[in-house]
């Protein structure tokens, strides 16, 4: 049974934060149902550390 991975990539949390996209790529997920999520490239915009907890927050 082939795996199923999802890959995204630069998210940049903290840049334009729209709670419909956010939420959309959130429906994409569940959609998908993969094994395996891969989130790659910058995960916030800045660095900062709010941008981060953001990030964190959906990737859990």
């Amino acid at each position: 049974m082939p795996t199923r991975i999802l890959h995204v990539s630069d998210l940049h949390f903290g840049r334009n934060d729209k709670p419909e996209s956010i939420d959309a790529l959130a429906r994409l997920i569940e959609d998908v149902c993969p094994e395996l999520v891969i989130a790659s490239g910058d995960l916030t915009h800045r660095g900062l550390r709010s941008q981060h907890e953001r990030a964190a927050e959906f990737l859990r």
